[in-house]
């Protein structure tokens, strides 16, 4: 069966949330929408290319497989979906970080997803499931799990960590959505079931801040020499943070340090 092609349209015009305060300055609005429609998701930008570029196959195919799913029982997208449509955005070019950020010019340097997009998609709702487990063991009020944006993976020290954001709502009437980000450590299942445990699941608010792969900022803050525990080398400008010292792994603000994370 033939797979039918995926557009995305452009960057400013996708997508319908209201940023969180302190994200307006630093976000488009298309970066954290899960109700934009497929048929406008993406276009390189008309910088680079006047002609809309069609997305892997594989994500048409991820794309076409959520239709029949895209209304859950509250006549609201599923979480498949918009997860589905996260992962598709995530082919979009990458937005910069704010200033003094400066790019790093590197020839062979890229940001690419290694793994194939099924492989991304199913492991990114796998660690947000268990970050909001995490979360809501430890809460009063829980939280129920909207969607999810495709996860970072990094070695730290010899060890795996993985960095995602996802969305939730409280179970409190009236409540709005709200972006988290949170943290895992492959431990091993000898350790923990799942083979990780969670070191940080933060609701995002006024001080988050943008992923910095890629960029190197000058003068930056740092403890030690080659450490910056303010920002996330590791991530790209789509993953936002909480403060640096919630979580442990990318921190590293040597350049390329982390260009095969995925």
């Amino acid at each position: 069966m033939e797979v039918p092609q995926h557009t995305l349209g452009r960057a400013d015009d996708l997508g319908d949330r209201v940023p969180q305060p302190g994200e307006a300055a630093r976000l488009p609005p298309w970066l954290r929408s899960s109700s934009s429609s497929e048929s406008g998701l993406w276009s390189i930008s008309s910088s680079e290319s006047a002609k809309p570029r069609p997305l892997p196959p594989a994500v048409c195919a991820l794309l076409q497989s959520s239709s029949s799913s895209k209304s859950g029982e509250s006549g609201c997208d599923s979480f498949e979906h918009r997860c589905i449509m996260n992962l598709a955005k995530d082919y979009l070019p990458v937005p910069p970080p704010p200033a003094p950020a400066q790019k790093i010019t590197h020839k062979s340097h890229r940001f690419i997803m290694h793994a194939s997009p099924s492989v991304v998609l199913e492991r990114t709702k796998r660690f947000a499931k268990s970050a909001l487990e995490h979360y809501n063991r430890r809460k009063k009020i829980k939280f129920e799990l909207l969607d999810a944006s495709p996860v970072n993976m990094m070695t730290e020290s010899g060890h795996l960590y993985t960095h995602v954001n996802f969305t939730a709502r409280s179970s409190k009437e009236g409540s709005k959505e709200q972006l988290f980000f949170a943290e895992l450590y492959y431990c091993g299942k000898r350790r923990a079931p799942g083979g990780y445990i969670v070191t940080c699941c933060e609701p995002l608010g006024s001080d988050s801040t943008v992923g910095h792969k890629g960029y190197q900022v000058d003068g930056a803050s740092a403890v030690r020499k080659n450490v910056d525990f303010t920002r996330c080398y590791a991530c790209s400008p789509r993953t936002l943070h909480p403060r640096g010292d919630k979580y442990i792994a990318g921190h590293c603000n040597v350049p390329h340090i982390y260009t095969n994370t995925c």
